[in-house]
């Protein structure tokens, strides 16, 4: 007997999820001290953090950096014994190999009046403008840190102070959405192919609050909180394919296909900060609803097949958990005569835990509990006539992540065994200057 595979193979301009930006945080100084300050000291990049925070910054700030992303990660080991099978070409990757996952960041603030202030920042991945994985359910891969996955990101933020200690902002993440259609012709003499890829920009809402209270003098103590929306715009394909088969004839597979390739999960965040001249000391909690997880896969229905399941991910759906992520930070701020400005100096410590759950039903998306240290400076030049023109700080700094290792053990439906690991660590390269106009 014959037997006849399909595969096709989509390549979109854009992430699944599990951004660089959630990943690996955002800015500099953000970074250095562990994201605790995102919701109630910013800085340049307030836009995305907590856009109601971008009341507190009275000038304009630009802010770019890099980051270098160097993963060590342990090969998930998926060993399957399932009797289902599929005619899919074995996939060669290795989490082991991944290469680095780099990135450029970018911040602004802009005054706009005494109590309205507005601000955008992103990121845009290194080497590739975007890219996105759909996976089979009879492989494994890391929920975060996968190098197969890049898009760029924009966020944009108004804030607003309603009286003197409250303040209020509303903000948006840009994306895209895809809809194509695809059509193809082929015989044993000859092919044709048409196709249509129609991108839809599309955005997610978020929205903050602060409170500030004066303490005394020049200390304040900053509570903030944010909420973004999910994101889960589906891709819709239909397939048109016509193949010639010998004396047969031309056989029509027709089939409409739905690409979820835009995921991010939605986000509760709380931060509360205390600062005056000398110091500065951060907390944070953010709860990531990964419980309404919804896979990155592509589901092809069409009328020749309907007898078949749709595949191992619909007998043995993924299923999350929410993960928390506590987040702590402390600034210290120092005058350093001979540089004639500020060495600021971060440190931040952050915990979160495994979105997967101890008894998963698939392993097709690996999760475990992350320890991230982050540590670095900022050197602060004033204007100096002649020579700067400008107020600039230039950031440098480190990031080191510890993945937990993991083992699971799954008997799945169709009576099959599965089993994965999961571990490794991160290294990361953070550098960057800060404008002040």
């Amino acid at each position: 007997m014959n037997k006849i595979f399909i595969v096709l193979c989509f390549l979109f301009f854009q992430n699944s999820f599990a951004a660089l930006t959630d990943s690996f945080g955002i800015g500099t100084r953000n970074i250095f001290l562990g994201g605790a300050a995102d919701l109630t000291d910013g800085g340049a990049y307030a836009s995305k953090g907590n856009p109601a925070s971008l009341t507190k910054i009275k000038k304009t700030l630009m802010d770019t950096s890099i980051q270098v992303n160097s993963p060590n990660l342990e090969d998930t080991k998926l060993v399957l014994s399932d009797p289902a099978a599929s005619g899919l070409t074995q996939d060669t990757y290795s989490a082991s190999n991944a290469s680095n996952m780099n990135g450029l960041t970018f911040g602004m603030t802009l005054p706009l009046g005494s109590r309205i202030s507005f601000g955008v920042s992103g990121a845009m991945p290194a080497g590739s403008l975007a890219k996105v994985y759909a996976y089979s359910g009879k492989e494994s891969n890391y929920l975060h840190y996968m190098d197969r996955q890049a898009r760029p990101e924009i966020y944009t933020g108004l804030g607003i102070k309603l009286w003197e200690p409250l303040s209020i902002g509303l903000g948006a993440f840009f994306s895209i959405k895809a809809d194509g259609t695809i059509q193809s012709a082929m015989s044993d003499t000859d092919q044709e192919n048409r196709m249509l890829l129609d991108l839809k920009p599309i955005l997610v809402p978020y929205a903050g609050i602060l409170w500030t209270q004066n303490l005394a003098k020049d200390e304040e103590l900053i509570i903030g909180a944010t909420y973004r929306a999910e994101h889960n715009a589906k891709a819709e394909l239909k397939v048109d394919i016509r193949m010639g088969v010998g004396s047969i004839g031309m056989i029509p597979v027709q089939a409409e296909s739905q690409l979820l390739a835009f995921y991010d999960p939605a986000k509760i965040s709380m931060g509360l900060g205390f600062k005056n001249k000398k110091i500065g000391t951060y907390f944070g909690l953010e709860n990531i609803q990964y419980s309404k997880f919804k896979a990155n896969i592509m589901q092809m229905n069409n009328g020749i097949f309907d007898g078949l399941e749709n595949g191992e991910l619909s007998r043995n759906p993924i299923v999350l958990q929410d993960s928390w992520t506590v987040r702590t930070g402390f600034e210290l701020k120092e005058w350093i005569p001979i540089f004639n400005g500020n060495v600021n100096s971060q440190i931040g410590f952050e915990y979160q835990t495994s979105a997967l759950p101890s008894d998963p039903i698939s392993l097709a998306m690996l999760d475990t509990d992350k320890t991230v240290v982050n540590f670095g400076s900022g050197f602060r030049f004033p204007k100096i006539e002649g020579i700067v023109k400008m107020p600039l700080t230039f950031n440098l700094g480190f990031k080191w992540t510890h993945l937990f290792d993991e083992s699971y053990t799954v008997v799945n439906s169709a009576g099959g065994i599965s089993s994965a690991q999961i571990g490794g660590e991160v290294f990361s390269f953070i550098t960057g200057v800060v404008v002040e106009i």
